[in-house]
């Protein structure tokens, strides 16, 4: 899946075709919205089919969006277009060289979003609201496991390869880099469907979409994403006890 031609002469520097247009990203969003909806559906089934194993419906559901997901993508593009996996940013780098920008970055986002935390405690008494993880996968181990997997893992791959190599990049070539990451970013805020958590998702949103025009590869944006919900699944289960 990923390109082997590693960029050694400057991290910056991106070859990715982008030849998708934004009827082609439009018709992305609109066909993801309809997919949560179907995926909500599924979901509702599936909890009344397997009221015994609740975590097995999340399961399904979970791998299902992630699989759609990454399908929107490749299909207006790859499948389309006759290009290649690596025009979606998938590109290899060296673990040295983007280690550092990717922990600098999350340093930054963790800075702003709880300097915008306090700001919002002090103007109206009210905490930013975590996700509701523990309410979903509940406080057993394997609730614990699959948790680490669906936020973890798949939430952060699916969504980098379809908001970042797909939308932010089919945005960027129209817009222009600035409103194409404010754009994607506010769209991948949305798609979460918290209000109160829009702009600490909109702040991540662009950290990512940065990392991403910077290094040419989303694999910086998926391990910035992994190390940030990864904290952040921590944090919620660590504070239980």
């Amino acid at each position: 899946m990923f390109s082997t031609n590693e960029k050694t002469n400057n991290i910056s520097e991106t070859s990715n075709q982008i030849v998708w247009s934004i009827k082609d990203v439009s018709l992305g969003i609109l066909s993801l919205f309809v997919v949560n909806i179907f995926i909500g559906a599924i979901f509702a089934v599936a909890t009344k089919n397997f009221k015994s194993h609740p975590l097995l419906a999340i399961a399904v559901v979970s791998l299902t969006s992630f699989v759609l997901t990454i399908f929107l993508a490749w299909w207006l593009t790859v499948h389309k277009y006759h290009i290649n996996w690596s025009d979606l940013g998938l590109h290899y780098l060296s673990l040295t060289k983007i280690l550092p920008f990717v922990f600098l970055t999350e340093v930054v986002v963790l800075f702003i979003i709880n300097f915008y935390g306090q700001l919002v405690f002090i103007f109206t008494r009210a905490k930013i609201p975590r996700q509701p993880v523990v309410e979903l996968f509940g406080r057993s181990s394997f609730g614990l496991t699959l948790a680490a997997l669906v936020v973890v893992v798949l939430a952060p791959i699916g969504e980098e390869i379809f908001f970042r190599g797909f939308v932010f990049a089919g945005l960027k070539k129209y817009w222009g880099v600035a409103w194409g990451a404010v754009v994607s970013s506010a769209i991948f805020a949305l798609f979460h469907l918290n209000g109160l958590l829009f702009i600490p998702l909109f702040i991540i949103g662009v950290a990512l979409a940065w990392l991403y025009e910077f290094s040419g590869s989303i694999l910086p944006s998926i391990m910035l994403h992994i190390i940030n919900n990864l904290l952040a699944l921590t944090y919620i289960y660590l504070s239980l006890r």
